[in-house]
């Protein structure tokens, strides 16, 4: 005869499971937990049409567990061109908006720096979200945005010009 047992950690005292409890009590379940979490700057100052400007991103796995197929994932607007994703310790594949960071460890930060480009002018929010093959029992803080305000290059600029002297030069 099989016989499970709850062990309660705080006081050491262990409970057996019998069959007065509701359901199926053969197979004990253990669910991993992880608190993935995500910052970013809340804005970046202005960038020109064409101009390019940077973001740092940081995943943070808060833990207890390690969190395999931790993906980072961004959403830019029209108004912005994602360039290109890098990090030192995973894979971003270029043309995509996706950084598959693998397994992050608890306790441990992912920076990731994203490369964009202003194309339209106007305020334009990119939005940064990151997600785990684990479930995270507190998403709030999986996803974030960053304000890139995009403006019209200044038009150039032409170097003054001397007029000709409107008095004919004195004669010697």
């Amino acid at each position: 005869m099989e016989q499970l047992s709850v062990l309660d950690i705080a006081s050491g005292e262990l409970t057996p499971v019998d069959n007065t409890h509701a359901g199926r009590q053969k197979e004990p379940a253990l669910q991993q937990s992880v608190d993935l979490s995500l910052t970013a700057p809340p804005d970046r100052p202005a960038v020109e049409v064409g101009s390019e400007t940077e973001v740092t991103i940081t995943v943070t796995n808060r833990g207890p567990a390690p969190s395999p197929g931790t993906t980072l994932t961004v959403d830019a607007p029209p108004g912005v061109r994602l360039e290109e994703l890098t990090t030192d310790t995973a894979t971003c594949a270029p043309g995509t908006p996706q950084c598959d960071l693998g397994t992050v460890p608890p306790g441990t930060d992912v920076e990731i720096t994203a490369r964009l480009t202003g194309v339209t002018t106007g305020i334009q929010r990119v939005n940064w979200s990151v997600t785990g093959a684990v479930i995270d029992p507190n998403p709030t803080d999986n996803a974030t945005g960053t304000i890139v305000p995009v403006e019209d290059a200044p038009p150039p600029t032409t170097p003054p010009t001397t007029p000709p002297p409107t008095t004919p030069p004195p004669s010697p």
